[in-house]
């Protein structure tokens, strides 16, 4: 069985990106659909040989804030991504931008500050915490059988992001547009399950107030027969066949009740928040007083009047910048 969860951070904003992550899982026969989490989640708690007490996996939106931090976000994203199979020379987990976009099969025209700012990672976590996440999801994996096999993603800076809401006219359908692309490009990730026939269970987290999600499910799979099951307020499903698998998409509110959307969440809100901070930093070699922004509506406008001259002279345009609505 395999499974995929998908989610974002950065909807709301004007500044900064859109980030959507997949994130694919796949189990042997004998767990289902019913019983492979929590079967992980206890295995998770539980795992002998290592003494700190476990990360959680969760809704980003519960495990940082502000005055919370980013540690336990970073423990789980950064020992996750450097357990799936990778070349073992990239074994490790990523330190810098460029090695966490190639991890993440991210391709994206990146802006200014993130080819004048470098950024190390990990940005708070220890280095033997990140260890011992490290461990925790090899050996939890190797107990279970139930593996990460791949986490990818998609990231729209400001100037993709204009693009693609001139094209689609509002954002709602440019997120159902690309977590939908995502969900293609995840189905073909060639470290998931070659096995043609492997049936697939999609997690999506809701998109704001939509209901109907098969016209861009026929847009991405104009070939297949798209069986619309339910379009409920709580949950949309769909089934079509990818290959001869059996394929099945859900989009429901409270997604990240689900594992593979939770940590799709917990990818999507750490990328963001690490470009986040090379975009901080940038503006603040420009204006060393500048209080740094997360980029939200309100404090967004803020910030783009205080860099709004040194913008202009550093020739950064508004559409680069500003994300409109």
């Amino acid at each position: 069985m395999r499974v995929l969860g998908i989610d974002e951070a950065g909807y709301g904003p004007n500044l900064g990106p859109l980030v959507v992550t997949a994130s694919i899982w796949e189990f042997a026969d004998h767990w289902t659909q019913g019983n492979w989490e929590s079967a992980f989640r206890q295995a998770w708690r539980d795992i002998e040989g290592i003494k700190t007490a476990p990360p959680r996996i969760d809704d980003s939106k519960r495990l940082f804030s502000p005055s919370k931090g980013i540690q336990q976000l970073e423990q789980v994203v950064l020992g996750a991504l450097c357990t799936e199979p990778t070349p073992p020379s990239t074994a490790a987990w990523p330190t810098s931008w460029p090695s966490l976009c190639e991890r993440l099969k991210v391709t994206a025209n990146l802006p200014i500050w993130h080819h004048d700012i470098p950024v190390s990672l990990p940005l708070a976590a220890t280095e033997p915490a990140l260890a011992d996440a490290q461990a925790r999801w090899r050996l939890v994996q190797e107990q279970t059988g139930i593996r990460l096999v791949s986490v990818r993603a998609k990231i729209l800076f400001p100037e993709d992001w204009n693009e693609g809401l001139e094209q689609e006219g509002n954002k709602a359908t440019l997120l159902s547009r690309t977590s939908i692309a995502l969900l293609r490009d995840s189905l073909h990730d060639p470290l998931a399950a070659t096995d043609h026939e492997t049936p697939t269970q999609i997690w999506c987290d809701r998109h704001g107030g939509r209901l109907r999600y098969a016209p861009f499910l026929w847009e991405v799979f104009p070939d297949r027969l798209i069986d619309v099951v339910t379009e409920m307020p709580r949950q949309s499903t769909y089934r079509f066949r990818f290959g001869n698998a059996p394929i099945e998409v859900s989009f429901c509110c409270d997604g990240e009740q689900f594992l593979p959307v939770a940590l799709a969440s917990m990818v999507s809100k750490y990328v963001r928040e690490v470009s986040m901070k090379s975009f901080n930093e940038f503006w603040r070699r420009q204006l060393p007083e500048l209080k740094p922004t997360a980029g939200y509506p309100q404090d967004a406008k803020r910030f783009r009047a205080d860099v709004d001259f040194a913008r202009r002279q550093l020739g950064i345009t508004d559409r680069s910048f500003w994300r409109a609505r």
